[in-house]
């Protein structure tokens, strides 16, 4: 029996009409292999990554984020000023 990816080789974002692209998924993971493992798994299917090693890494990130979300008018690849 065929898996969802076997059968249909797209990204999984892409069958479920998204552009991964467009997403950003922060991984926080404290243990570097396991790191490595999901970011390329995600990479895979399309998926911008960031990497936090801990709770404040991920809160400084979030926080960050969301400040630079909100300068560019929620265009997150832009460079805020």
């Amino acid at each position: 029996m065929a898996t969802p990816n076997q059968a249909n080789p797209q990204p999984a974002a892409e069958q479920a009409g998204t552009d991964p692209a467009t997403k950003l998924v922060l991984v926080v993971e404290d243990e570097p292999t396991i790191s490595r493992i999901v970011v390329s798994y995600l990479e895979r299917e399309g998926y911008r990554t960031e990497v936090a090693r801990d709770g404040l890494q991920a809160s400084q990130f979030v926080h960050t984020f969301a400040r630079s979300f909100l300068e560019t008018g929620g265009d997150s690849r832009s460079e805020s000023s």
